[in-house]
């Protein structure tokens, strides 16, 4: 049994189904930007348990940024960015009370934070743009 609550950010056909099966988790439906960064700041985990390969993992990068760490499936983009063990745990399936309550219970979380922080960091618009400028440079640099 989880020792923690679960929300859920995001509109489904079957809300208030989903509701009722599950009275545990606080179904929060739609919210704006603004109010997910803060419950997602707030959280100790982003739970990102979709079986749909994304092209690219912005919502764990924005919660990585807060120094939230990231709990997931080891498919997709998630294996780009999730480093196990390191700022935030791959999950399965079949364990994923276990995991969950395993990262629950880390002993240096402090350390995930540090760790999800510097793995968004590459993806901020100082970083970028310090890159692009780079990239530049060095394409005038050869032209010449």
């Amino acid at each position: 049994e989880l020792k923690r609550k679960i929300h859920i950010i995001g509109n489904h056909v079957e809300l208030a189904e989903l509701k009722k099966f599950y009275p545990e988790v606080n179904f929060l439906g739609k919210r704006n930007h603004h109010e997910t960064l803060n419950y997602m700041r707030r959280s100790k985990f982003l739970l990102q348990l979709s079986l749909i390969n994304e092209t690219f993992g912005l919502t764990m990068i924005e919660a990585m940024a807060m120094g939230t760490p990231v709990l997931g499936f080891d498919i997709g983009t998630r294996k780009e960015f999730i480093v196990h063990e390191k700022n935030g745990f791959f999950v399965t399936s079949k364990t994923i009370e276990y995991d969950i309550n395993s990262a629950l219970n880390w002993p240096d979380y402090k350390s995930l934070q540090e760790h999800a922080i510097k793995t968004s960091s590459i993806f901020s618009v100082s970083y970028v743009i310090k890159n692009q400028i780079f990239t530049y440079q060095k394409l005038i640099n050869e032209c010449r």
